[in-house]
């Protein structure tokens, strides 16, 4: 049972890679971007919940995008990531810029350099999730109107 799911899961993951290829080299770029953006996070992981919630979102994204590509195998992944991206990380981004920002602030300008530079990662990861959230709306309504 265990190797059929394994077999499932990595059909589904090449499938939203074969998907993602089609995408222009701007969109792959970007999309490149955004997971070193989130990677960085494992810097700040250990001292800091921030970074921690940044990356347990990012990973549920994945696992709710390979979810819904074996639920649902003819879903295109642009609107399915969209929607997944609506879902997870317009929270994120409120956490993230109003409920922990002043924090994040404040520890910036407590003078430490890893409290300045996690704020530096902080908001570049609220700056890439408000353009990606942005750009997914418009997917979302994209294909909602036909």
């Amino acid at each position: 049972i265990l190797a059929d799911f394994l077999g499932t899961v990595a059909g589904a993951v090449a499938a939203l890679r074969l998907e993602a290829s089609a995408y222009s080299p701007a969109v792959r770029l970007w999309m490149g971007f955004m997971a070193t953006t989130f990677i960085a996070g494992v810097l700040f992981a250990p001292r800091k919940v921030e970074a921690r919630i940044v990356l347990v979102t990012m990973l549920t994204t994945a696992c709710l995008l390979i979810g819904t590509k074996i639920a649902w195998p003819g879903a295109a992944r642009a609107f399915s990531g969209a929607s997944i991206h609506l879902l997870l990380w317009s929270p994120l981004l409120a956490f993230l810029a109003i409920w922990r920002g002043w924090k994040i602030i404040g520890g910036m300008r407590a003078g430490r350099f890893f409290d300045k530079a996690f704020g530096v990662w902080v908001g570049l990861v609220a700056s890439v999730l408000a353009v990606s959230l942005a750009f997914d709306f418009h997917t979302v309504v994209a294909w909602l109107a036909g």
